[in-house]
């Protein structure tokens, strides 16, 4: 799943995505996406930070609180990591820094390994941090 609230980067990065072999639903709202994460998680999250009604953080808050350890893996990625609240690094599995090559996008994705064996497990993935399109563990 794919959340941000800018329509042409949306639909730019769903498309590189999807050229990947990924299946990718896209939400500009990200309370239609909350919802639809908490009727069915997807495999793993990407989501924006700073968007209207709901941030990306905020969204993964909720989406652990209700979901427990059959929540997605959340991937944020921001031109404002600045501004993240303390709390970020314990709801997020990873942070990418805008702007972001797709290939460089689809590494980190991949880098987290299988949501479904992370869910089971109970144990979240590694934190993957990227700065400007990089992966770095």
């Amino acid at each position: 799943m794919l959340v941000d609230d800018d329509e042409l980067l949306l639909h730019v990065t769903t498309r590189a995505l999807s050229r990947e072999g990924m299946v990718v639903a896209g939400f500009c709202n990200p309370l239609t996406a909350r919802s639809a994460i908490l009727r069915e998680p997807p495999d793993l999250v990407l989501t924006d930070f700073e968007m209207p009604g709901l941030d990306g953080v905020a969204l993964a808050r909720d989406a652990r609180a209700s979901l427990g350890d059959g929540c997605p893996p959340f991937v944020l990625w921001t031109g404002s990591r600045e501004r993240l609240p303390r709390e970020a690094p314990a709801l997020l599995d990873a942070v990418i820094d805008k702007p972001c090559r797709p290939g460089r996008l689809v590494t980190v994705l991949r880098a987290l390994g299988s949501p479904r064996a992370v869910t089971q497990s109970g144990v979240r993935g590694p934190l993957v941090r990227a700065k400007a399109g990089e992966v770095a563990r």
